[in-house]
This record gives structure tokens, sequence and C-alpha cells, in this order.
């Protein structure tokens, strides 16, 4: 199995809008993303001392101990930050939301419900929170949203926890949330 890096991941999303719609899924390696209204304060860890306020910007934290480098991002979609790694399954739509719908708020519910929907299939009872986005399983986190769209074409997409290595969520305030688990099929 190839992990996709997250860059050539979004190279693919920038070449696709004038294809048909189209949802890109995959697995990275360990990265943390940092959405438009992320703080620094909501990672938990040492970091670099490198500027990450421009989208696009990029650092590779080195690896201690047995812990693995990995890489932190700086992207252009909404929330907070987001840890990926292997074990999640990535999904990035690229829907040219001017065919169905212009209005972010419709594009993210409809993701939440083909993801409580698809955990279904598995036996999975999972719903929404009042006022969060993500998808839910007796309150804590399975799947993380968060999206972009240039010219109506969406960016960015969703994170459902199949089986990652749940550690790496440890070291974030995940989607900048305190005080909520996060979970996993597994």
């Amino acid at each position: 199995r190839e992990r996709i890096d997250h860059k050539v991941a979004l190279r693919g999303q920038d070449e696709a809008p004038t294809l048909p719609d189209a949802l890109i899924l995959l697995e990275h390696p360990t990265v943390y993303t940092l959405g438009s209204s992320s703080e620094m304060s909501d990672m938990l860890f040492s970091m670099p001392k490198e500027d990450l306020s421009e989208v696009g910007s990029s650092v590779v934290v080195p690896a201690v101990g047995a812990e693995p480098a990995f890489q932190i991002h700086r992207v252009q979609r909404g929330g907070k930050v987001t840890y990926h790694a292997p074990g999640q399954l990535v999904g990035y739509p690229v829907f040219d939301l001017s065919r169905h719908s212009q209005d972010i708020a419709w594009y993210l519910r409809l993701i939440e419900q083909v993801l409580i929907n698809s955990l279904a299939d598995f036996g999975v009872t999972a719903g929404t929170e009042e006022g969060l986005t993500g998808v839910w399983v007796d309150g804590r986190k399975i799947a993380a949203i968060g999206v972009g769209a240039s010219r109506w074409v969406t960016l960015h997409g969703f994170a459902l926890n199949v089986d990652p290595r749940m550690e790496g969520f440890t070291r974030i305030v995940p989607c900048g949330i305190r005080g909520r688990e996060v979970c996993s099929l597994a």
C-alpha cells in the first residue's frame, strides 16, 4: 500500500476541477494539518521555531526516541489542527458546488450524513453533536471534517478513524475541542 503525501494529494485536487465530481480516498503518512482557525496552543508538543502562518508553509519535526519524524502543514481549509496517519481513511471529495448547492454548511452536513450512513453499514451507530462539525460515536469523535472551496470547487474533506495510531491525537487538541475523546472503528 502506498501512502500519499499531503502536498501530493492537494495537487491532485487542484488538477481535478474540470472533471466530473470525484472522491479521492487515501491514507497519509503521519502528518498534522493546521486549518485557518488553528492556534499553536492546540499543539501539545515542542515545535520547531518555524513560521507556519502562511498557507502552504510546512515543517518537519524530527524523530524523538521511538517517535518517528512527521510533518506539519498549514492548509487552506476551515477548522483547527488535525492528525492524519496510517489506519485513517482520508477522503477528498472534489465537487463543483455550483452544480449542487453553493452552501458550505450544506456540504459539511452532506459529508457528515454520508459518513453516518457508511458507519451504519458496519453496525456503528453514529451521529452529530450540536454546534460541532464531524461525526461522533457515544460522545467521541470518529471522523473529522475540514473543507474549503475555490470558485465553488471543494478542497480537503474528511478523516475517518479506522485503526490509526491513537497516541497521535494526544499530542494535539483535536479540532480545537478540549475535553472530548477521539475513537476509531478498531
